[in-house]
């Protein structure tokens, strides 16, 4: 078990540095809607259009209440699987159609 979790200060602090970060990403995520809205009404209203219905309720900058963060491992995910919910990653990759002359062997 690593060290910072077996002390209770240092565990308190590990987890107040992720509750800020939550809170950072959830006041980032509510401005970038906030501007995207902005900028959807204004395309809007250069066309001469209107937007119909009430109007939309400010996106909130608090995390949500089940929000996560990972201590041991930050760049993997809670995903779901055919066996439910497991610790995962979701792997990409890429490949073009050129080759390259660097690796072929010869």
């Amino acid at each position: 078990m690593p060290d910072w979790i077996a002390d209770k200060k240092r565990r308190a602090e590990r987890i107040r540095e992720a509750k800020a970060e939550l809170e950072a990403e959830a006041k980032t995520a509510a401005e970038a809607k906030l501007k995207a809205a902005a900028e959807a009404q204004e395309r809007r209203e250069a066309e001469g259009r209107r937007k119909g219905g009430r109007k939309a309720a400010p996106p909130s900058t608090e995390p949500d209440a089940k929000a996560q963060k990972n201590f041991t491992d930050p760049e993997s995910r809670i995903m779901k699987s055919k066996d439910g919910f497991v610790q995962a990653y979701n792997a990409q990759t890429a490949v073009d159609a050129e080759p390259r002359s660097s690796w072929r062997t010869t």
